[in-house]
């Protein structure tokens, strides 16, 4: 009898889930849907004493001096300045679909904030991108990209950033 009630308890709460899965999607403006999920990643991300989680819902490409080798891919080094990089890279971003800058940290080596949301949920990503002056006209990046929830992402931040890194090298 108990696991009658349960189980019953169960379809019900799936049924729930699936009915208000389609309202949102039906139903949904993207500013209602955006009031349900956090904007930015709020305290601003230390490169150098970055943590990576567990879970494979992150992408960090840094220099190796920077983060101790704890990336997934080293970052390549440009031969321009860190602010002429930095303007390939918002020309770049300003074409990305549901992807907003949010918040731009000169006093941190120009390290900027944006948040991209999935087309249909609008479930944020966070993105935070630190130029970096190399000196002599040259100059690199760091980028760590993730995911707010879930656990996996199915490979979408590290295709995002090679992505995005692949139309930078197309314009040098």
């Amino acid at each position: 009898m108990i696991m009658r009630i349960l189980r019953g308890i169960g379809i019900l709460v799936v049924l729930l889930a699936v009915a208000i899965g389609i309202f949102f999607a039906f139903i949904r403006t993207d500013e209602m849907m955006i009031g349900f999920f956090p904007e930015g990643p709020g305290e601003p991300i230390d490169f150098a004493m970055l943590e990576l989680k567990d879970s494979p819902n992150q992408y960090l490409v840094c220099p190796e001096d920077l983060c101790n080798g704890r990336q997934h891919r080293a970052s390549p080094v440009f031969q321009m300045p860190a602010e002429e990089l930095a303007g390939l890279w918002f020309e770049i971003l300003e074409t990305k679909p549901r992807t907003t800058q949010m918040s731009v940290d000169n006093g941190n080596v120009n390290q900027v904030d944006y948040v991209q949301r999935t087309e249909l949920m609008q479930y944020p990503d966070w993105i935070t991108v630190r130029f970096i002056d190399l000196g002599g006209r040259r100059s690199t990046l760091a980028i760590y990209s993730r995911s707010v929830y879930g656990y996996s992402d199915r490979g979408v931040n590290k295709a995002r950033i090679d992505g995005w890194l692949g139309e930078l090298d197309a314009l040098l």
